[in-house]
């Protein structure tokens, strides 16, 4: 008797579950962890046979019609590609290439792609220190606030540049 509650409670169970919730995979990202758009999903085939990184690199971009950018330097001249993937996304072919090298992919749009080298820290170091002072201001009222301000730690990867004029 227990046996069938069981089993009748499974399925209930299945047969109610939101459809997003059964069999949901997880979103393909780049390396800051942000979701790749769906035009760099479409599937590619290629077949590369030693050649040079940079003319694999070029034909997975031409392939899967996305732009790359990056500085010529961060590539391996000597690199050789040997490679070949059928019906594979081209987001996903560029990754298997790239895999080995110090190079991250980010995503900057749906047709536009960077390419930077990984930044390494010597060993026991979790990278720069940086100090940074000043007051909170409320947004409504525009007064500082009185509250003191706390010592934190903040990691460089997460700042990104600001424009000066946006300083106030």
């Amino acid at each position: 008797m227990k046996y069938s509650r069981s089993c009748w409670l499974l399925c209930l169970v299945l047969v109610w579950a939101p459809p997003a919730a059964v069999g949901q995979e997880a979103p393909v990202v780049d390396s800051r962890n942000v979701p790749v758009p769906a035009p760099l999903l479409d599937t590619i085939s290629v077949d590369f046979s030693k050649v040079p990184l940079r003319e694999a690199l070029h034909a997975v971009a031409d392939k899967g019609r996305f732009t790359l950018n990056y500085n010529e330097n961060i590539l391996d001249k000597s690199a050789l590609v040997t490679f070949s993937a059928q019906g594979q996304p081209a987001f996903s072919v560029l990754r298997s290439i790239l895999r080995g090298t110090q190079i991250e992919i980010i995503v900057l749009s749906s047709q536009q792609l960077v390419l930077i080298k990984r930044r390494t820290s010597a060993p026991g170091e979790s990278g720069r220190k940086h100090t940074i002072s000043g007051y909170v201001t409320d947004a409504a009222t525009g007064k500082r606030s009185l509250a003191p301000m706390s010592t934190s730690r903040i990691s460089t990867e997460a700042l990104r540049p600001m424009r000066m004029d946006s300083i106030r």
